[in-house]
């Protein structure tokens, strides 16, 4: 019998992650199966991951991201997805030897009041300070830890440092890795092609058969294309999502599509002269927040078992995102910013944030673009068509997009749930409440 075929249009955590999942439910679906009295062997399930970067992940916001995970801090319309997608990012480390393949650890979360309280009295660069608990609409943090259990190494000493979650329920990954773990799964199953630098130009029905739906997919570094079968046309592609939908569908009425939009966020990567240990000690993984404002912003930062510490919080909403298949550096006056807080953090040599640190060194600069939607919540689920059949017999479109900062987070649990819909199954976590 012929096998069914999705294509997923974006290629960053969500829509790998996706593939990762419903390649391995659909595998348990590829025996044999019975039909009118008789046997046959399915096909299978062909799935065909398109994205255009030349290079996936590395200048994305599934390459630049921070990391960091909770199981319990979310709203809830998506606490049962969060928690759920915390557990499989636990298991799936525990399966595959997370911590040696992509940083994973458990992680101490601090809460840090800088506001007069660096023994070493000097300028912070401080604004007015506001609650970055409230500031955050998805978030709802757990209850505080009791105490610290070690005093992170790369830290410069501060009075106002307290924990604010236990390390049962948030951890740290490096998310580049975790995405090139997945990526290289996927390409291990005979089910899975990747398909980049290259884009889904429009939808196609194949000439042997005009009644299945299809897409066409046209490569950028040739003038090679190819139609493929497509009854499930997935679109996971970040800020991009409502442009890629109103192309290959324009003849479906805007109000059609969720609205998604984009909040650019830049970041710098150091390392500390002060923290070089040949084994870190997961103790020593922290996320740390400052209940107040320095350089303009609220800094977060977030130390990894590779012995990087990544500095974020300089989000910018009038920043639009690039084409897909290139990439925007962040901005010198962004990175001279982000410097200056690591220097006042990190640098215990310094009294000001001005000139060279002599204990740390910025190891990479980045910009990504995350996807976002006006409830602060993401979409994910299948999108009524008005126009469904003339696309083709049995044609379904569905999307996953909009996490906001928690699409690392909530990946794995959003690709398991999407797979679970394609599939027909029933869902792990209801995320009927998760549409405009």
């Amino acid at each position: 019998m012929a096998g069914t075929h999705t294509v997923i249009v974006g290629s960053g955590i969500v829509g790998i992650s996706t593939a990762y999942y419903l390649s391995l439910l659909a595998s348990e679906e590829n025996s044999e199966i019975s039909a009118g009295g008789a046997h046959y062997t399915s096909q299978g399930h062909h799935i065909h991951l398109v994205d255009p970067a030349p290079i996936l992940f590395e200048h994305a916001a599934s390459g630049k991201a921070g990391g960091f995970l909770a199981r319990n801090w979310f709203s809830s319309s998506v606490a049962e997805l969060g928690a759920f997608s915390f557990d499989l990012h636990k298991s799936l480390a525990e399966e595959f030897d997370g911590r040696k393949k992509w940083g994973w650890s458990q992680s101490t979360v601090i809460n840090l009041d800088i506001t007069g309280s660096r023994k070493k009295g000097s300028e912070t660069g401080l604004g007015e300070g506001w609650d970055w608990i409230q500031s955050r609409d998805s978030m709802v943090p757990s209850a505080e830890a009791e105490e610290l259990a070690e005093y992170p190494p790369w830290l410069n000493e501060f009075a106002g440092v307290r924990p604010l979650a236990d390390r049962e329920s948030t951890a740290q990954i490096d998310p580049l890795r975790l995405c090139h773990f997945l990526l290289d799964q996927c390409r291990s199953r005979k089910t899975v092609r990747i398909h980049n630098p290259a884009l889904v130009s429009r939808l196609a029905k194949p000439t042997s058969d005009p009644d299945l739906p299809g897409v066409l997919i046209e490569y950028q570094n040739t003038s090679e294309k190819v139609t493929v079968p497509c009854e499930n046309l997935i679109v996971t592609s970040g800020p991009w999502t409502s442009s890629v939908l109103k192309s290959l569908l324009p003849g479906e009425p805007p109000t059609s599509f969720p609205a998604i939009g984009s909040l650019s966020g830049a970041s710098i990567v150091v390392r500390s002269k002060r923290w070089q240990p040949p084994q870190i000690d997961p103790s020593q993984i922290n996320a740390l927040f400052l209940s107040k404002r320095m350089e303009g912003f609220n800094p977060e930062i977030f130390s990894r078992v590779g012995g990087e510490i990544y500095i974020a919080g300089l989000n910018d909403a009038s920043i639009a995102p690039p084409p897909p298949s290139t990439h925007s550096p962040p901005s010198s006056d962004s990175v001279g910013r982000l410097t200056n807080v690591a220097k006042y953090l990190c640098d215990r040599h310094s009294a000001k944030a001005h000139g060279a640190s002599a204990d740390f060194e910025v190891v990479s600069r980045g910009l990504c673009f995350r996807p976002t939607t006006s409830k602060g919540t993401p979409v994910i689920g299948q999108i009524p068509l008005r126009s469904g059949g003339l696309y083709g017999r049995g044609f379904r479109l569905w999307i996953a997009s909009g996490h906001g900062p928690w699409g690392i987070c909530m990946s794995l649990g959003t690709g398991m749930v999407l797979s679970q819909m394609v599939l027909g199954r029933k869902p792990s976590v209801d995320v009927s409440k998760l549409w405009p």
